[in-house]
């Protein structure tokens, strides 16, 4: 034993269950409590499970070999397994799960620069976590899920040792007194939807739901661990390194299905006390990175590099939920801008609407497009491939004139893909808005144009590698020779997962060849800057945003890209949605 944990804790029961890996650890001041928590954990894992315990295995530690320990087993008709001396392999799980729950904690209390009397706090997280995490001896699920039947929810988790403001009641606070106070984020509550903080100069440990996290700043380390209530002198302060722990294995555990359970109870280093428990969800503030990380605008100039947000020096939390304004008067603008009439959903329906001649037209301009683009080529059904559906999907889109545009767009059903077999990765990026947002103060700050352009069925000009047929609508069927076979895609299609993918990929090459260097922090941002002639373009799927301050050298990239693909020039920019 190397200290106390601020509770006044010496060592720390964990029990495992043998068929979910759930963990529960309990903090004990002396080895005669094991016998205590034993039977609380009995009767609590009975409580939820709604099982018998069957058997506990144990090493042969006197805290768990003891009239005590044997009578209460006995009574409720459970086994009670031994391992040899000398041969700790024997309760492997438990020896396992007690050294990875050391390690954790240990790494822990290193990297927040915590000092060893938070022991205990660290390996109450560390279990926490361990139970919201996969392992391999459960398939699909984590501990938790496999020992409640619910699925965890992960959105509270926070960074152990990170700097927190929480918020002081009013009841506590007069008029000009400050509204929050730093304190040390130190674990989740076991009873509550609350976290459980530490104040770094009294040491007093407080629960609240009213927490505002700062996970990037590193916590100093506090200069005590003991408390008033302890009156133990001051300990030095404890080195940044990592402390060795030692391990004795004491242990015991419970089993809830016919498989059984093992714990073990072990000395560990300092810590202060700590259990198990949930917390409330409390969404993290969303962070715009800094301009300057996207484009340098001047190497040679700090001024000209954009400020990023400052903090506030004392942030006040005033309500622990997550509201954001801004959001709702954007979605009421783009909503209303949209045309409200019924949109056809089958191509039946559309031909047969007051609209046909509109609808008719739309639909031949999508199957024109995609004869143009090469995007498919007519052949048999090989034996044993298997051709996906498509099907028209129907949209009244407003243009810039106030006026409405009818679109037709051919899609293929990607929920009948295989992965593996029809796709293999998928993710494509689009540009985030708070790129967008530095666009537009780029501009401002750089005096350049915005222009906008977009690209007509963009999706078209990515390369498909896999090899997918699919069944073609009626309307594609422009000859009887062409009956009863399908396509053979040579071209990304819309609705296949993996289109965005490919067409991203493409427009990228096409983008590199034009010399523009792709942003490391925004993989949707490129520019170039020749000369005093400055270039940034951002890209969201089939729209980009061109920044120049010469006419000319705008039109020099779209006259490169137009060779490439289809593409039409919006003009600057009035509205971008």
């Amino acid at each position: 034993m190397e200290e106390k944990s601020i509770g006044g804790s010496n060592y720390f029961l964990t029990i495992v269950d043998d068929f979910t890996r759930y963990t529960q650890v309990y903090f004990l001041c002396s080895k005669d409590e094991v016998f205590d928590r034993i039977r609380e954990f009995i009767t609590q894992a009975e409580r939820e499970t709604g099982l018998r315990l069957k058997a506990i295995r144990t090493d042969n530690g006197t805290e768990f070999v003891n009239q005590r320990v044997e009578k209460l087993l006995k009574s409720k008709g459970i086994k009670h397994q031994r391992s040899a001396v000398m041969v700790p392999q024997q309760n492997g799980v438990v020896e396992r799960a007690q050294r990875s729950i050391v390690e954790r904690a240990r790494c822990m209390l290193a990297d927040a620069g915590l000092p060893k009397c938070y022991w205990a706090e660290a390996v109450s997280t560390a279990v926490y976590l361990n139970n919201r995490s996969p392992t391999k001896s459960v398939k699909d699920m984590t501990p938790i899920e496999a020992w409640t039947g619910e699925k965890p929810d992960l959105s509270h988790l926070r960074i152990f040792g990170c700097e927190v403001m929480v918020k002081i009641p009013s009841k506590k606070r007069q008029k000009w007194d400050a509204k929050s106070k730093k304190m040390i984020f130190i674990g989740y509550c076991a009873t509550t939807k609350c976290y459980r903080v530490i104040d770094p100069v009294s040491k007093a440990i407080e629960i609240s739901r009213d927490v505002e996290f700062f996970e990037k700043k590193n916590t100093s380390n506090p200069e005590g661990c003991q408390t008033e209530k302890l009156h133990r002198p001051k300990p030095p302060i404890a080195k940044e390194k990592a402390t060795s722990v030692d391990i004795r294995t004491l242990a015991t555990a419970p089993a809830r299905r016919p498989e059984q359970t093992e714990a073990e109870t072990s000395p560990a280093s300092s810590s202060a006390d700590s259990e198990d428990g949930s917390a409330s969800s409390i969404t993290e503030k969303e962070e715009e990175l800094p301009l300057e990380t996207f484009y340098d605008f001047d190497e040679d100039s700090s001024d000209s590099e954009m400020e990023n947000n400052v903090e506030p020096e004392t942030p006040a939390r005033k309500s622990s939920r997550k509201h954001r304004p801004k959001q709702f008067p954007d979605f009421v603008t783009y909503f209303a801008s949209q045309p409200h009439d019924d949109v056809p959903m089958s191509a039946k329906q559309a031909l047969s609407s007051p609209q046909a001649p509109e609808w008719s037209e739309a639909m031949a301009a999508e199957l024109s497009s995609l004869e143009e683009n090469d995007t498919y080529e007519w052949v048999d059904l090989p034996k044993g491939k298997r051709p996906l559906s498509m099907k028209w999907v129907f949209r009244l889109k407003p243009s810039e004139q106030n006026s409405i545009k009818f679109k037709a767009r051919l899609v293929v059903r990607g929920c009948h893909q295989k992965e593996g077999i029809d796709y293999k990765d998928t993710f494509s990026p689009v540009i985030r808005n708070a790129s967008l947002r530095y666009l537009f103060a780029l501009a401002v700050k750089e005096n350049l144009n915005i222009h906008h352009f977009d690209v007509t069925t963009a999706y078209l000009h990515g390369n498909l590698e896999e090899d997918i047929y699919v069944k073609p609508p009626e309307e594609a069927i422009n000859s009887p020779g062409n009956k009863g076979k399908f396509w053979r895609l040579k071209k990304a299609v819309y609705g296949l997962k993996q289109s965005g993918r490919c067409w991203y990929q493409r427009l990228h090459e096409a983008l590199v060849g034009l010399k523009l260097k792709q942003s490391k922090a925004e993989p949707c941002l490129y520019h170039r800057r020749t000369g005093s002639e400055t270039v940034v373009i951002g890209v969201f799927v089939d729209d980009a945003l061109i920044l120049t301050k010469n006419e000319k050298t705008k039109n020099d990239i779209f006259d490169a890209l137009r060779a490439q693909f289809a593409m039409k020039d919006l003009g600057e920019v009035k509205q971008f949605l």
